[in-house]
């Protein structure tokens, strides 16, 4: 008689093969996506700020609260040159930071996302009576 082979706990090694590179798979989504999240938040934080800067608004401090608003994971908000100084039609640049560092996992992701919009002013004055409709 010959005698039956078990197999009983063939799945499991498998499972055990298989689960680091499924884990490393999983966590690499997940920081790429989170990645891209930020860099997309951010530059929608740089486009709209840029939008209330140019029409006279967020001329004040309160630029990096409504920035945050767009964008939670933002560090700093930089205007140049300053509004109050240039013309209208003239360049401005918006540049925002944020930190997108989730896992740290993987070397090659960085941890900082920095985007800057560029528009020409539209006004050379500030909001009337210093209503600054910067809000978040």
């Amino acid at each position: 008689m010959r005698r039956k082979k078990r197999e009983d706990g063939a799945a499991a090694v498998e499972f055990a093969l298989i689960l680091p590179i499924f884990i490393t798979i999983v966590l690499g989504i997940v920081e790429y996506g989170y990645f891209f999240y930020v860099a997309e938040t951010a530059n929608s934080a740089a486009r709209e700020t840029a939008r209330r800067v140019v029409v006279g608004d967020c001329w004040t401090s309160d630029r990096t609260a409504f920035a945050k608003g767009h964008s939670p994971q933002l560090d700093t908000v930089t205007v140049a040159p300053a509004p109050s100084t240039l013309s209208v039609g003239d360049p401005i640049t918006i540049t925002i930071t944020a930190d997108s560092d989730v896992l740290n996992y993987f070397p090659g992701i960085p941890s900082t996302v920095t985007r800057t919009y560029d528009a020409r002013m539209e006004t050379d004055e500030q909001a009337p009576n210093g209503s600054d409709t910067c809000v978040p």
